[in-house]
This record gives structure tokens, sequence and C-alpha cells, in this order.
């Protein structure tokens, strides 16, 4: 539980380091947006994605 604990304020020591930048090289880097990071640091779900994923359509047979 101790460690759980520690590794949450690590997270948002590390995750309030890149919000403090004021570009977004470091972001690009590991695939996050600005958005995506806040939600983290702030212990938010992640959002839903900008396009949704495309659903099959069955073929003819």
């Amino acid at each position: 539980m101790f460690a759980r604990f520690l590794a949450g304020l690590h997270l948002r020591h590390s995750t309030a380091f890149l919000l403090l930048r004021q570009d977004d090289h470091l972001l690009r880097d590991i695939g996050l947006t600005r958005d995506e990071l806040q939600n983290m640091h702030l212990g938010l779900p992640p959002a839903e994605p900008a396009v949704p994923a495309r659903k099959s359509i069955p073929l003819p047979a």
C-alpha cells in the first residue's frame, strides 16, 4: 500500500513536470497529447478517442 502511494506521488510529480514545459516535444515522443496528460495528472479516466473505431461491414457472399 505504501509503495502504491509513492508510485502515485511519483506519477503526479512526473506529469506536473511535463505540464509545466512550454513545448510538447517530449509529449510527442511518448505519444501523449497535453489533454491526455492533464487527465492522467488529475486521475481522470482516459478521454474517448477523437476518431471512433471503424465497424467492420460484412461483405455479401
